[in-house]
């Protein structure tokens, strides 16, 4: 106790160290605390108990705890059994990481004599109980282990000490869940121990300095911003647009491109930082309540900082339970997708992804690749008249495909804002949101479109996003292309599949599962090779001209973070995220 008394006043290192932790103590009632008294620590300790040990001498385990760093300490269990010795405590420093609510520290000793095996499987038992309860605190579970394992009960627990302890073998342990979280350095025995002092020296780095946050720019659909938008396309003469263009090219691109424009001008913008830190049960609502809690603070007001700081603790409360709640309904929904998301939720689990590079060279060759089963001869974007076929004509009751407003307004309401917009910038909250003003323009722009068997070159385009299919990509093929397409476009798909599903759908083999719907052989189409089969199954010839204009001449060009590919025409295949 002098050597430590010493050391405390002559070493910074100890001095400054946050908690000691001593097992083997020999400690017993004849020690009492005040004769244990360390200047600036606190000390906690679990003796060992004769009657439950079956040993007279021996044991216990002692923390001290620095009164610097926290004085906010519980002690949570204090177990002994002939294998094995533990003391629990929950440390809630003055300073701690963000995503970190509190520290939980075990402290262990394993007698050499004990059943390693039944040691383990009790604290592995004990440490699975304070996950359960304390799931936002790290563990730091150290102490004598002698030659049992943790990590062998518990394999996400990583041992930290790998410099020797005591003649040459590593008796003395440090686990917790995180990666590199201590380094360790061997000091002199203390006293006549002899097992060697070990100081570890925390090499953590917080999430919030591992990672930049992320800058997000989203649009805020507000009650007055939806009436502006809707009052300035209420007020628009869409006749004009039709007669200062000559081409149903120049109409569409012109009407998508004034759209865009005043969903910019009246739906206001917000930029906030989204950190690696940030909890899952934090809503807006708490990170309003925080700022008003700071700012009755700075007001220096007591009763006004005390209400704001009560209603702050009562909705993270609330805010927990309902996360809490929300997890409880993923797990007992009969969703996979639901477990899994629940599952990731409670580990915390995060699929590495590796960064995105600015790299304009491997855009063009993921480009490239993506139009691999493209043909090398060029294809005419003046599509030539179909060709001559004995296959019987379309039935008689067939009737000419014609989009109907009612239609097209149905289905932009049913859009989902979530999805991003297309190259043509028009978003799915804006047709949600105006589908009463835009589908009379966009009936006329779709039926125009089949009336001259042409697809507008807007809606042909894409822009597609790689996205890794695993961690480390060594190669093109290890990416998944996303095609960015015009959500208009998408629409006027879906109308067009309802009215080819009706005609052909009576006359399809049963036992064909190519090129229908959940089939990955759309990317091999021929557009030459697909029209004479529409037609034998009695699609009218204008609606395969359509199908075929739609199907070639497409435009696409690959993102990869702020770089873009060159432009590239493709002719084969169908669009990523056709209808089917």
């Amino acid at each position: 106790m002098d050597e430590l008394l010493l050391l405390t006043k002559t070493n910074k290192t100890f001095a400054r160290s946050a908690a000691l932790c001593f097992t083997e103590t020999w400690l017993s009632d004849r020690h009492p605390d005040p004769a244990l008294h360390l200047p600036g620590f606190r000390l906690l300790r679990a003796d060992r108990d004769t009657e439950l040990s079956g040993k007279s001498n021996g044991g216990g385990i002692c923390f001290y705890i620095n009164e610097e760093w926290c004085t906010d300490v519980t002690k949570l269990d204090a177990h002994c059994s002939p294998d094995l010795e533990s003391l629990s405590l929950n440390c809630k420093p003055f300073y701690s990481p963000h995503e970190f609510t509190s520290f939980l520290l075990v402290g262990v000793y394993i007698a050499p004599q004990a059943n390693a095996n039944t040691a383990i499987q009790t604290l592995a038992e004990q440490v699975n109980k304070l996950e359960l309860k304390y799931p936002e605190s790290p563990l730091i579970i150290l102490g004598d282990f002698n030659r049992a394992h943790l990590n062998r009960e518990l394999p996400r627990y990583k041992q930290h000490i790998d410099c020797f302890t005591r003649e040459g073998n590593i008796l003395d342990h440090c686990y917790t869940t995180i990666k590199n979280a201590y380094r360790s350095v061997a000091r002199a025995a203390l006293g006549l121990s002899d097992h060697n002092l070990i100081h570890l020296i925390p090499t953590y780095r917080q999430k919030l300095k591992c990672v930049k946050p992320v800058v997000k720019t989203v649009k805020k659909w507000t009650d007055e911003a939806k009436l502006a938008l809707q009052e300035c396309l209420d007020c628009t003469d869409w006749g004009v647009f039709e007669t200062s263009t000559g081409t149903l090219d120049e109409y569409t691109d012109t009407v998508t491109s004034y759209i865009s424009f005043c969903e910019d001008m009246c739906v206001p913008t917000k930029s906030f930082c989204s950190f690696n830190n940030n909890k899952p049960w934090f809503t807006p609502k708490l990170r309003q309540l925080r700022k008003e809690k700071e700012a009755a603070f700075r007001s220096g007001d007591r009763a006004l900082y005390k209400h704001a700081r009560n209603q702050l603790t009562k909705e993270i409360n609330i805010a927990k339970r309902s996360y809490a709640e929300r997890l409880k309904n993923q797990f007992s929904a009969n969703d996979s997708a639901s477990v899994w998301n629940g599952l990731k939720a409670i580990t915390n689990y995060r699929m590495p992804s590796p960064q995105t590079v600015n790299n304009k060279g491997l855009a063009n060759e993921l480009n490239m690749f993506f139009c691999r089963f493209e043909k090398d001869t060029p294809i005419s974007h003046t599509h030539p008249p179909l060709p001559e076929t004995t296959l019987p004509s379309p039935p008689p009751s067939f009737s000419p495909l014609q989009i109907h407003e009612q239609d097209v307004r149905r289905l932009f309401k049913q859009q989902k804002i979530k999805k991003a917009p297309g190259p043509d910038k028009v978003s799915p909250s804006c047709l949600k949101v105006c589908a009463d003003q835009l589908a009379p323009v966009f009936t006329q722009i779709f039926n125009r479109s089949l009336e001259l068997c042409e697809v507008p070159s807007c809606f042909k385009q894409s822009t597609i996003i790689p996205v890794p299919k695993k961690s480390a990509t060594s190669e093109l093929n290890d990416y998944r292309p996303v095609a960015l397409t015009s959500v208009v476009m998408k629409s006027f798909e879906r109308l067009v599949l309802n009215h080819l599903k009706n005609v052909t759908g009576p006359l399809l083999d049963p036992l064909q599962f190519a090129y229908r719907a959940n089939s990955s052989a759309f990317n091999t189409i021929i557009p030459e090779l697909l029209t004479p089969k529409l037609l034998h199954l009695g699609v009218s010839p204008t609606t395969c001209q359509w199908i075929l204009s739609f199907l070639t001449g497409r435009t696409q060009q690959v993102r990869l973070g702020s770089t873009t590919s060159s432009i590239r025409t493709t002719s084969t295949g169908a669009p990523q995220g056709w209808p089917s």
